[in-house]
């Protein structure tokens, strides 16, 4: 992620939510104009377009702590795994949020738009589609996808096996 300094002003304007503008894209549909040597043929000026677009502030906030006494019978500090893994955990909870956003877009426009943003690809995502075969335990043989996550030990080889 990267900071902005225009972003953290409308973040900071203690309201909850703002009215964000933005330049369009230019569109590519328009034609190029064919340049020649004749100074009275003028060429078609493009325009450039402007929107906005309205955000919600999201003041998010998350608490640890330990009792003194963990930390006398775990023989180590808790609060220093805590600060160890503080970043990792917001890292998680943007990626949870921005993929709620990119889901509920995609929502949005099969909702309200025919799908025009969305491409099949013709395929489930799986291990299967992948590989071209089914993925077994090395341990006991079955499937690897009737094993509850974890797998406890239990490894794919990759081998295709009895259904």
């Amino acid at each position: 992620m990267t900071r902005s300094p225009t972003l953290d002003n409308i973040a900071n304007n203690g309201q909850g939510t703002s009215e964000i503008s933005y330049w369009q894209d230019l569109d590519a549909d328009e034609a190029p104009n064919i340049s020649n040597d004749n100074p009275d043929d003028l060429g078609e000026v493009g325009k450039a377009e402007q929107g906005s677009m309205r955000a919600r502030t999201l003041y998010l906030n998350k608490g640890y702590g330990v009792a003194d006494l963990t930390a006398e019978l775990a023989n180590s500090e808790p609060m220093q795994h805590i600060r160890n893994r503080f970043g990792t955990y917001w890292t998680r909870q943007w990626q949870r949020y921005l993929l709620g956003a990119a889901r509920g877009i995609i929502a949005s426009n099969i909702a309200n738009n025919a799908g025009d943003m969305v491409k099949d690809a013709g395929a489930t995502i799986s291990a299967t589609a992948f590989s071209g075969r089914c993925l077994h335990c090395r341990r006991c043989g079955r499937h690897v996808r009737s094993h509850r996550r974890p797998l406890g030990g239990h490894e794919p080889d990759g081998q295709a096996g009895p259904d």
